[in-house]
């Protein structure tokens, strides 16, 4: 005890004595008393935010509205007072008798927290128990809120652990919550695409650690922190720059920079465009007499190259746009680009050649008066080439540069600028109206004239890699129908084999109640004869009982009716043991015919029920079957009629872009030709092009050219709760799940061991549609919807598994069996099993319509954290475990390095995702073999290496 300043010294040494004295007193022989600090305020003390939080960690996880050991709670003032078995755990205004304080400052027996306890509560430090003395001795004061109150101030930790984790519906994007941050990675083109910020936050997604998060079906992403939700949402394609028709145009480029692009006109003019201001007009030049049908730009961005119809190559300054040099050639020009660093040009004629030119052969314009020399021009021998080169482009192939050329002989040619000799051909089936080479070199993506694909070959030896899927998006919705039929006909074959089985079970139980029905009058009529001959014996006895009392004792026929009294009285407990076997017998007849009766109607109502759940799975299969070969047919005959009119690599190399006739932008993973998303533009489009900043360009048949941003990135559209407000999320949201329509957003929150909430919102408005805030007596840890999106189910650690009505939030089942903190749940995919894990190391299944349990597994070493069913066509469980294991059912594929909290499945089984302590997010494939691996991108150098293949 620190001395009073403010007292004297005599008092203070005699407060001393009498607290030393008094916990001298109190101490108990095993456990010496606890420091309690020298607490100096007038102030009230507030139990919700001073005494509360160390309750919270030490206590009641032992004394709680659940849990409560000695029937002692501690959550509440009035709970408090009341006590437990011992009685009132406090007297108020008297700390020094109260039995909680003497408890927690170990001078009373038993000490509590105890020691060793499986809680991993520890001792109340000495400021903590002067806070609860202080407490008590002002009475006891309190209204304890049902939620605590927000925190006022966030230190951001650098510890990132990776508690949950999603994948997008198509497979895609995986996305975990590791620390504060959201990171969302690409599993196609395997990389890290987002790290969420939350514009008014420093460079984090929420405050808190984020513990819940949830693709919706249309790629919208929703995070769970504390008292929050925020919603973040890919933006469409968006149109930045348009560039008004100038006429019919005959040819065109961008500048390096991506400031410029030109446009050369059918009447030889050329029009400049500034892509950073495209409200200003163009600058408009025409020093040609014939259709502008070449443009290019040197690597400078400063220099335009332009050729044309008027057999005439130009060369001109943007800086002096009127100003140009000119080389004449032998015939018309049809394509130029520049090689070896824009010392040269090559251009492609229409006498089926391919010529190289020094830039600075180019002449004045005017020429001079003194006669000069003509450029010197090389030609490039096109053996081979039937029609002239209208595409070249320039490319480095192992760091040597080369040309392409392409036209309308329906080849691809690759030419060696040094040697000015043909490489190699590729042969792709019809005449060429746009290719692009990747920017490292090693592939070529060429469009054909008409319909069909755009082909992907490599570059080093010319063969295909890939033809680009037409119609991904198409593709996409036929398997998933294929999968959804296979999955209703499995469930569908179930219900045919239980329809025969609850048919025979309802016969034997007909016939048994017909058999009794039909065996009751016979034993009703026997149970008649035997009372009358029962009633007969009786009366027999009862004769035979007066006569032989009315016969003297000496009377001769003593014995003779002694004997007759023996045998009436055998006879009639012979009747008797008859009567009360028939009556037994006509008993057992009613009660078994009512039973099997019963048991009739029972199995009628599950045969019933059984046949009409076939019915409904089997038209679901032919509605699915009539869907599909619908698709299937319109797939065949419209998707290769699509037409292609323009391709592109991204700047970066990393994506594909094809455009087509009717707007649609699809892009094509560089590496392999997978397809990654299909966007919409405007219609009509007749070229594509890349630009700098994740930027295309569409030329539209109409002479437009429209610029549009292709970087897409998730930004915050929207939030519920303000991070402050209880009575939207009491405390942390700890889960969420959309619907499979992603109309609905479910939110799992609640205040540990106090109250489990569940609470639905429109996923648009984010408007709450429906609730239960009585849903749990602890916090919601998982919920997943029911396949058709009416129901949901959740866990919590009060070990009840449930199912509500999302029109109405109410109970609409109850599952009680876990013995510990249920983790996990999921909802299987043909709706007809829940999965539940627990800290009980359990996986059980449950019938969700019965209520029955299933199925118990077994086989995990520690808390099972997270379940998963695994696909639509093998309705194993995926769990994720504190042993470090991935298993299917209770089948380990993968161990880890850490604690594993959370794992995902993509609805194919295409990918498989889990996070845990270490912070690092790993990916399988369908065939349960380690993918990709990515540790946070704030890891410290030496804390592990995203890498593709595994570990």
């Amino acid at each position: 005890m620190r001395p009073d300043p403010t007292l004297p010294s005599h008092i203070t040494l005699f407060l001393t004595v009498l607290l030393l004295a008094f916990f001298e007193s109190h101490a108990t022989a095993g456990d010496p008393p606890l420091p309690v600090a020298a607490l100096h305020r007038d102030s009230p003390v507030d139990f919700d935010a001073e005494i509360v939080p160390f309750l919270r960690q030490n206590c009641f996880a032992c004394h709680n509205q659940t849990k409560a050991k000695a029937d002692l709670i501690l959550e509440t003032p009035a709970a408090i007072l009341k006590g437990g078995e011992s009685g009132s755990s406090v007297e108020p205004g008297k700390a020094e008798t109260s039995l909680l304080f003497l408890s927690a400052a170990h001078l009373d027996e038993p000490p509590m927290p105890p020691a060793n306890n499986k809680s991993n509560a520890a001792d109340l430090n000495p400021e903590q128990l002067a806070l609860l003395k202080l407490w008590i001795d002002q009475g006891a004061k309190g209204n304890s809120q049902s939620s605590p109150p927000a925190p006022k101030t966030w230190r951001h930790s650098d510890h990132e652990p990776i508690y949950t984790v999603a994948l997008s519906s198509d497979g895609r994007f995986a996305a975990c919550g590791r620390g504060h941050h959201v990171h969302v990675y690409d599993l196609l083109q395997q990389n890290l695409v987002a790290d969420l910020v939350d514009p008014d936050l420093d460079n984090v997604a929420h405050r808190d650690f984020v513990h819940a998060i949830a693709f919706g079906p249309d790629g919208t992403l929703a995070t769970g922190g504390y008292r929050e939700v925020k919603i973040w949402r890919l933006p469409d394609v968006a149109n930045v720059a348009e560039i008004p028709s100038p006429g019919e145009h005959t040819a065109s480029a961008s500048s390096p920079d991506g400031k410029w692009r030109a446009l050369g006109l059918a009447d030889g003019s050329i029009q400049l465009f500034d892509q950073t201001n495209p409200s200003a007009a163009p600058a408009v030049v025409k020093d040609h007499t014939a259709a502008v049908n070449a443009l290019a730009f040197l690597p400078d961005s400063a220099t335009l190259i332009s050729g044309s119809v008027d057999k005439t190559l130009r060369r001109r300054t943007l800086a002096e746009l009127a100003k140009s040099d000119a080389i004449p050639t032998q015939t018309e020009v049809v394509s130029v680009t520049s090689i070896e660093k824009g010392t040269r040009l090559a251009f492609g004629t229409q006498d089926n050649k391919i010529q190289l030119v020094s830039v600075s052969a180019f002449q004045p314009t005017p020429a001079p008066a003194a006669a000069t020399e003509p450029p010197t021009i090389e030609t490039v021998e096109m053996t081979g080439a039937a029609a002239p080169a209208t595409i070249l482009r320039t490319v480095l192939i192992k760091e040597v540069e080369h040309l392409i050329s392409a036209g309308t002989d329906a080849s691809v040619r690759i030419w060696s600028i040094a040697n000015k000799n043909q490489v190699r051909a590729l042969s792709v089936g019809a005449p060429v109206v746009a290719l692009d080479t990747s920017v490292d070199g090693t592939k070529v993506v060429v469009q054909r004239a008409g319909a069909g694909a755009a082909r992907v070959f490599k570059l080093d030896d010319g063969a295909l890699i890939k033809d680009l899927e037409l119609d991904p998006v198409s593709s996409a919705k036929l398997a998933a129908l294929q999968l959804d039929e296979q999955m209703n006909t499995r469930v569908a074959n179930l219900y045919k084999t239980e329809v025969p089985k609850a048919e025979e079970l309802l016969k034997k139980e007909r016939e048994a109640a017909d058999k009794a029905e039909k065996d009751l009058p016979t034993a009703r009529e026997a149970l008649v004869a035997k009372q009358a001959e029962f009633e007969k014996k009786t009366t027999e006895k009862l004769q035979a009982d007066e006569a032989l009392k009315q016969l003297p004792k000496e009377d001769p026929k003593q014995a003779e009716l002694q004997r007759a009294v023996e045998t009436a009285k055998t006879e009639l407990e012979k009747a008797e043991v008859e009567f009360t076997g028939a009556k037994r017998d006509v008993a057992a007849l009613e009660t078994s015919g009512e039973q099997s009766l019963k048991q009739a109607e029972e199995l009628s109502r599950k045969f019933e029920d059984t046949k009409a759940k076939l019915a409904a799975f089997e038209a679901k299969v032919e509605a699915l079957k009539s869907q599909r070969e619908t698709l299937g047919k319109q797939i065949a005959e419209e998707v290769p009629k699509l037409e292609i009119t323009g391709v592109t690599f991204s700047e970066d190399g990393s994506r594909i872009a094809t455009a087509q006739k009717d707007g649609a932008v699809r892009f094509y993973n560089a590496k392999d030709g997978a397809a990654l998303e299909s966007v919409a533009t405007q219609p009509g489009i007749s070229a594509l092009s890349a630009n700098r900043d994740d930027q295309i360009v569409t030329r539209l048949d109409d002479g437009r050219s429209v610029t549009w941003s292709t970087n897409r990135r998730w930004s915050l559209a929207g939030k519920i709760g303000d991070g402050q407000d209880p009575a939207v999320f009491p405390d942390r949201v700890t889960a969420l799940a959309f619907s499979p329509d992603g109309n609905v957003l479910a939110t799992g929150s609640g205040v540990p061991s106090r109250s489990g909430e569940l609470k639905f919102w429109n996923s648009t408005s984010l408007k709450r549609i429906a609730e239960n805030v009585d849903a749990h007596s602890d916090t919601i840890s998982d919920l997943d919807f029911s396949p058709e999106g009416t129901q949901v189910v959740t866990g919590s650690p009060d070990k009840f598994v449930k199912t509500f009505d999302i029109a109405t939030g109410k109970v609409v089942g109850s599952f009680e069996s876990h013995t510990s903190n249920v983790l996990g749940v999921a909802w299987s995919h043909d709706g007809r099993l829940l999965a539940s894990g627990s800290a009980d190391q359990e996986l059980k299944l449950w019938d969700q319509e019965t209520g029955e349990q299933v199925r118990t597994i077994t086989g995990w070493e520690q808390e099972i954290t997270s379940v998963a069913f695994y696909s639509k066509s093998n309705e194993q469980v995926l769990t994720t475990s504190g042993d470090k294991k991935l298993r299917l059912d209770n089948q380990v594929f993968a161990t880890t390095d850490d604690f594993q909290y959370a794992a995902a499945v993509s609805p194919d089984g295409k990918f498989i995702v889990s996070g845990g302590e270490d912070g690092v997010l790993r990916v399988w494939n369908a065939a349960r073999q380690p993918v990709m691996t990515f540790p946070s991108p704030n890891a410290k150098p030496g804390e592990g290496v995203a890498t593709a293949g595994g570990r």
